[in-house]
Formats: structure tokens, C-alpha cells, sequence
């Protein structure tokens, strides 16, 4: 699969199936595939359509956060209505399936729920499949698709079907935003340190995106969790760039609260997350932070708050 990525990272006219495979979160996609997704993208509908946004990484991470593809959009030189975009990576996920029954329908309709494509809300993703199975004539390529096309509109009707019965939709576990407000979480609260992986093994790390404002770099991803609380992630650029912080804009629960959110949410090892309320404790030198990262002086009352939670070391007490 590695030989397959390092062969389409260098080619400029991919065709929307390698792209789009970056969103989806089926088992032997979701990391390899966020290599690709650097790939060059454009949006149809966005303004100055047809720029190649990879010199524009912020509106590039709007796009694929579902804004501007909500009419849909066009990647390298291929135009793809939305309803496609939701479509084929449902139908990919099932490539390999023998039959398209109700464990694959499950598998699909908790993906939707759970780890949205392109972030898009699950009634944005219900509407463009059932927009879909409304068009008389399928305009889809689906030569690449052992199932055929009756199979594809059966499977995709039973999908709609147990979606509704899965109603009310919970919101998923976090959700990607844009970085407009980017500049707030750079000068907001430091909640933690975190130690990242290979992009191929950390999925948080797979989904940073260089920062259009950043003069260094600098690389970040910023999620509303299902908690309500919305943090971002800042790391420097690569290839030295593991040592990410986690941010917060206040006013925010107690740190923490959101850190624990965090690691619930997004099941990021808790091993290799450090509350900043520890380091500032042992004053530790390693504790670094990104360029162009300027949290708040002091650790300010929400902060402090924290402090009196779970989060500290008795044996740090005891040698203070």
C-alpha cells in the first residue's frame, strides 16, 4: 500500500478517488491516505475558483471541512458534485465486502455518524446520498466496483433506512474547523503537551495543516468536540515537529475538564499527553512552545482550577 502512495504523491492529476480517500475512516484508509490528501485541491464554488489552494492551506482546510463543497467542488482537474463526494468514498469502504448486508450497512451508517467525511454533519452527508438515489441516471464511475450499480442503490436506501432509525444523530466525537480564529487559540490558555507519532500512526498528527499566518510554519488542527469544548492542536513544521501543544480560548471549562474531553473524544493515548499545569509545576525544560504560540501570562483561574484535579502528581507535592 506504502508503494501505492509514494507512486501518486507527485502526480498533479489524481483523480477524485485518491483524494477523497483521505476522509473516509475505513480501517486500511484513514491513516495512509492523509498522505495523500496534500495532494493539490480546488473548490468550484469558493472564491477565486480554480486557484490551486495548496498555496492556500487555510481555505484548502475550509473546503475539506465541508464549507465551500456543500454545492460541490473539484478536485485536480476533475469536477465532483457533493452527492458524489459523500457517495463514492461510502462505496470504496465496501470495495471489498461479498455482499453489501447488514454488517457492512452498520459499518457505514456509524462511520457517518461517528468520523464524518469531509466533517460534514450527518444531515449533510443523509441528504447527499438520498440526492443520489433520486437521480434516475447514475453518472458515477463505477467500473473500479465489483457491485454493481441495482446493489449500490439497494445498499445505499437500506443505509438511509437504518439512519433513520439511529435518530436522534448524536454529534460525532470532534469535528475539524476552519482557522479563522486562529490567532485567539495561539494567544489562549496552554492545556497540555503533547508527544506526537508518525502521521501514519497518529491520526491528530495526519490531520495538521500548515497555518497561512504562520511566518514559521507553523502547523495546527482545530476541533469542536462533542463535549462542546473546541480546542487546537499547534506543532512546529516537519521534520522536527512531535512536540505539539494543545490550546484553548477562553472563556473554557476548567483545564481539566477539556483535557479529559479531549483524550475522551478523540481516544489520543493519555501516555502521551502532559497537562501544562505538570511541567509548570516541575519547571521542566522540555516543555518548549511552537513558534508563534503566546499563551496567557500565568495560569489564570481556569487554569488553577485544574490544578485541584486529578490531573497532578501527589509525589510532585511531596518533593515540592
Amino acid at each position: 500500500m506504502w508503494s501505492i502512495v509514494s507512486g501518486v504523491q507527485h502526480d498533479q492529476d489524481l483523480g477524485p478517488r485518491f483524494h477523497w480517500l483521505a476522509a473516509t475512516s475505513c480501517p486500511t484508509t484513514s491513516q495512509i491516505w492523509a498522505v495523500v490528501a496534500a495532494g493539490p485541491v480546488r473548490a468550484a464554488t469558493h472564491p477565486g475558483a480554480g486557484e490551486d489552494l495548496e498555496s492556500r492551506p487555510g481555505e484548502r482546510d475550509g473546503i475539506l471541512a465541508g464549507g465551500s463543497f456543500a454545492a460541490g467542488g473539484q478536485i485536480g482537474r476533475h469536477t465532483v458534485p457533493m452527492h458524489h463526494r459523500i457517495v463514492e468514498p461510502i462505496l470504496y469502504c465496501v470495495q471489498f465486502s461479498r455482499d453489501l448486508g447488514d454488517k457492512e450497512v452498520e459499518h457505514i451508517s456509524r462511520m457517518i455518524l461517528e468520523r464524518p467525511i469531509y466533517d460534514l454533519t450527518a444531515q449533510e452527508q443523509y441528504a447527499a446520498i438520498k440526492t443520489e438515489l433520486a437521480a434516475e441516471v447514475w453518472d458515477l464511475d463505477l467500473s473500479w466496483q465489483p457491485h454493481d450499480e441495482a446493489s449500490a442503490r439497494d445498499f445505499l436506501r437500506r443505509l438511509l433506512e437504518r439512519l433513520d432509525a439511529l435518530r436522534p444523530w448524536q454529534e460525532p466525537p470532534y469535528r475539524r474547523l476552519g482557522t479563522d480564529r486562529w490567532e485567539e487559540f495561539a494567544h489562549g490558555t496552554l492545556l497540555a503537551h503533547l508527544r506526537l507519532y508518525a502521521p501514519s500512526q497518529d491520526q491528530m498528527h495526519a490531520q495538521l495543516r500548515t497555518i497561512p499566518s504562520s511566518e514559521h510554519g507553523l502547523r495546527g488542527l482545530v476541533l469542536r468536540l462533542r463535549s462542546g469544548d473546541e480546542v487546537a492542536l499547534a506543532a512546529p513544521p516537519l521534520p522536527d515537529g512531535y512536540e505539539a501543544v494543545l490550546m484553548a480560548v477562553p472563556p473554557h471549562r476548567p483545564a481539566r475538564k477539556v483535557v479529559e474531553a479531549f483524550l475522551t473524544h478523540t481516544q489520543y493515548p493519555s501516555e502521551r499527553v502532559t497537562p501544562a499545569a505538570q511541567r509548570w509545576w516541575r519547571r521542566q525544560s522540555d516543555g518548549a512552545l511552537p513558534p508563534g504560540i503566546h499563551p496567557q501570562q500565568g495560569l489564570g483561574p481556569v487554569l488553577r482550577a485544574g490544578l485541584a484535579g486529578s490531573w497532578a502528581d501527589p509525589n510532585d507535592r511531596r518533593r515540592r
